[in-house]
């Protein structure tokens, strides 16, 4: 199959074009680092100024992982592919991520009154190895040069995640299948605290910290309850997420002995 992917230099996006690339596929990166970490095509350009090659080829998916704003969506609307993969957050439904899910929420709303195949996937949180947030790196650096970590409000919202490998899987398993006019939110099945995944972090390190509660500081998390059903997309693909707990071992493994 012939793909475009917009952005995918980096976590998850990196990850699916990887797959992509090793599942056989024709794969074009669009991007402004013009990056090549596998053997495909990579166009190096800003998608505010998509070259026409773009604009009027034929893709059989596109796969768009950095679409911020409705301004960005009139520029791809008239694309031609059979499968059109927006790549939006589980922000576009909770009002305090502020202006980024409120744009997201909006580019929704727009790509749906379009003629686009339309896939939307809402992850939520996203953890993983070579994450570049600062969200296990804030615990696990913190618990091993004993500095104080915060934690907002009481810590006892709860939350969900999902890893970037997964999200990779199950859209490699979206191209390969027909899908379009579907939405699927994005998160692992479990819903845990802050003070829970605080508690994950100091088992796996066998080591703890001072906690601050309060202000949410330099938290990458928000004390702000996030719960919402995976079953939708769990179910269509048929698919088993990785846990909170084998997650985190995971990059403690690969954080730790880098």
């Amino acid at each position: 199959m012939k793909i475009l992917v917009f952005g995918g230099n980096r976590f998850c996006g990196k990850l699916i074009v990887k797959q992509l690339h090793y599942a056989g596929h024709e794969v074009t990166v669009l991007n402004r680092s013009g990056d090549r970490y596998v053997d495909c095509e990579v166009i190096r350009g800003d998608r505010n100024e998509i070259t026409d090659k773009i604009k009027f080829e034929y893709y059989d998916a596109i796969i768009d992982m950095c679409l911020y704003n409705v301004e960005q969506a009139k520029r791809i609307q008239n694309m031609k592919t059979n499968q059109y993969i927006f790549m939006s957050s589980i922000a576009s439904k909770y009002e305090h991520f502020g202006d980024y899910g409120k744009d997201k929420n909006e580019v929704e709303e727009f790509l749906k009154k379009t003629n686009l195949p339309l896939v939307i996937l809402r992850p939520t949180y996203m953890l993983g190895i070579d994450n570049p947030h600062d969200r296990e790196t804030y615990y696990i650096d913190r618990i091993l040069d004993k500095k104080q970590i915060q934690v907002d409000g009481d810590g006892s919202s709860l939350l969900s995640f999902v890893f970037a490998e997964d999200v990779a899987n199950l859209v490699c398993k979206i191209v390969n299948s027909t899908v379009t006019n579907e939405a699927y939110n994005i998160n692992n099945g479990e819903f845990i605290t802050l003070n829970q995944l605080v508690s994950l972090f100091f088992t796996e390190l066998k080591k703890e910290t001072r906690i601050i509660f309060g202000d949410k500081g330099d938290s990458p998390f928000v004390n702000e309850t996030m719960v919402f059903s995976n079953e939708k997309i769990a179910k269509h693909f048929d698919y088993k997420f990785k846990s909170i707990q084998d997650g985190i071992e995971e990059f403690c493994n690969w954080y730790t002995f880098k």
